[in-house]
């Protein structure tokens, strides 16, 4: 099976350098999320649990993206948070 092409919008682009965010981190939680859930316009949103070495504890990445119809997937946005039980990945 092919893997799906990933590309980044310019927005995101500036998200990965803002946010000290691995490019190698956002694409491995497309291709191995922990988890996929729906944002609130019904947009998939990867989650991928990580242990922060900047931060000292473990973090969750949730990468927004969209599909396009040749399977490609947009980032448009990400982050990281600490917040692990709000969003279902575990106790902080």
């Amino acid at each position: 099976m092919a893997r799906s092409r990933i590309v980044f919008t310019r927005h995101a682009l500036r998200q990965l350098e803002d946010r000290k965010v691995a490019r190698a981190l956002v694409e491995e939680a497309l291709r191995n999320p922990d988890a996929v859930v729906l944002d609130s316009q019904g947009n998939p949103v990867a989650q991928k649990r990580y242990d922060d070495v900047e931060e000292g504890k473990p973090m969750l990445l949730r990468v927004c993206f969209v599909v396009g119809a040749d399977g490609t997937q947009r980032v448009i946005t990400m982050y990281k948070t600490s917040k692990l039980a709000k969003y279902g990945q575990g106790q902080a």
